[in-house]
């Protein structure tokens, strides 16, 4: 038979607190919320107070760093499309040079949504333009504000627009306008007549030639077979009908060409690619000088593009490009 063996636990004996401890301990918490009650609102003063000095005095640096060497004047910078990134970036920079920054966004309709650039801390006023009213509103504004300086970043208005804008407030108020005028506007709106510009005054361009039959193709194609080419036909603004040239074999390219419908009535537009991609400049140019520049990938797929040496080196080759086309551009 199997035998069972208790074990013997040691017991734990629970003793009652005595009536004169429980009484000590509700009358300690008691206490305890009685004196958090009463010093809350000190607590909370002290606080906010600290909080509203740390951000006076953040505003104080800001607007008197850049007093140190008098005389200094700001100035009233009025920025539209301030809910775009660049156009919130510059804000924040005037602003922390010591200037005065009013913000605009150019709405289609009138609607109370307003974008997260316009409640920023760095605008001293904000306003809403409407799109049909656009100029008349941007000379208000600058009457209103007394504004020194206009940067139009708003990408609802078209540069036309902002040029035409530019001439209105330039001839009636003493405010700088950060724009192209309308006759560069105009050219540069158009393909061909901002090639012929740029093929005036001798500034590298990319082939663009309208071919009106296979033989043409063959020759540019061989002319220069070290070049990227795409060919599509004449008033046509879809990319899908783009074919890009060569193949990777001559017997590809010969049998891509010859299923083109090319003829004198109907060419096509043969335009050289750039086997490095696609890129935007962003300058700012005084009197035929590059003072800034931010080169960017048209491609958003690649945020962290500017980070290897490579990158570096095209960016510098397009800041020599841009300071060309600065000084041979006369009036950019």
């Amino acid at each position: 038979m199997a035998s069972k063996q208790r074990s013997h636990l040691p017991m734990k004996t629970v003793q009652a607190s005595s009536p004169i401890e429980v009484l000590s301990n509700t009358f300690w918490h008691i206490f305890r919320i009685s004196v958090s009650c009463a010093l809350l609102f000190a607590d909370n003063t002290v606080l906010i107070a600290a909080l509203l000095l740390a951000r006076l005095q953040s505003v104080a640096d800001r607007y008197q760093r850049p007093r140190h060497d008098l005389p200094f004047y700001p100035k009233t910078v009025l920025i539209t499309g301030i809910g775009t990134p660049h156009g919130l970036a510059l804000a924040r920079a005037w602003a922390a040079g010591g200037h005065h920054v009013v913000g605009a966004d150019v709405a289609d309709l009138d609607l109370p949504v307003r974008s997260g650039g316009s409640m920023s801390r760095t605008l001293l006023v904000f306003y809403r333009v409407p799109k049909d009213h656009y100029i008349s509103r941007i000379l208000d504004i600058i009457h209103r504000e007394k504004v020194d300086v206009w940067i139009p970043c708003s990408p609802k208005a078209t540069a036309i627009e902002d040029a035409t804008a530019r001439q209105v407030i330039e001839s009636r108020t003493s405010c700088k306008c950060i724009a192209f005028d309308t006759d560069l506007a105009t050219r540069f709106l158009h393909t061909d007549s901002f090639a012929q510009f740029l093929i005036e005054r001798d500034l590298p361009v990319l082939e663009r030639h309208q071919v009106h039959s296979r033989d043409s193709i063959h020759k540019i194609l061989h002319r220069s077979p070290s070049k990227s080419y795409q060919i599509q036909r004449l008033g046509s603004s879809s990319k899908d009908a783009a074919v890009l040239l060569p193949k990777r074999t001559l017997s590809k390219t010969y049998s891509e060409v010859s299923e083109l419908q090319i003829n004198q009535d109907y060419p096509w537009i043969l335009q050289q690619q750039n086997r490095l991609g696609e890129f935007y400049a962003d300058i700012l140019v005084v009197r035929g000088h590059v003072h800034a520049i931010k080169v960017r990938l048209a491609e958003t797929q690649k945020p962290h593009w500017g980070a290897s040496p490579l990158d570096e080196a095209l960016a510098t080759a397009i800041h020599r490009l841009m300071q060309s086309f600065a000084v041979k551009g006369e009036r950019v």
